[in-house]
């Protein structure tokens, strides 16, 4: 799979469960390591890097986790989506 389908895939089933995707490629050539996407659902607002499975993001995608102060996440295909969708609808249905 093509890093545009991947990510497709990912921005994808963020939207089919709910969730608002942004599209951050763009920043990408302006702030090295920015991520792929943010993915919202109120209040809740992850940053997303989109990395091609059984491979890391890059030293400049960790750098800018590091001084990031949200949620950091990394999605490999569809299932990581579903996994964070998951965990974090758990942590809304206790924080009501």
């Amino acid at each position: 799979m093509g890093a545009e389908e991947l990510y497709n895939e990912v921005s994808g089933a963020f939207g089919a469960a709910g969730w608002q995707w942004i599209d951050c490629r763009a920043f990408q050539s302006l702030v090295p390591g920015f991520p792929h996407g943010l993915a919202l659902y109120y209040p809740m607002t992850l940053a997303v890097v989109v990395v091609p499975p059984y491979t890391q993001p890059t030293q400049e995608e960790f750098a800018f986790a590091a001084a990031y102060q949200g949620v950091w996440a990394v999605c490999h295909g569809q299932e990581d989506v579903l996994r964070l969708v998951r965990l974090y609808s758990q942590v809304l249905i206790a924080r009501s």
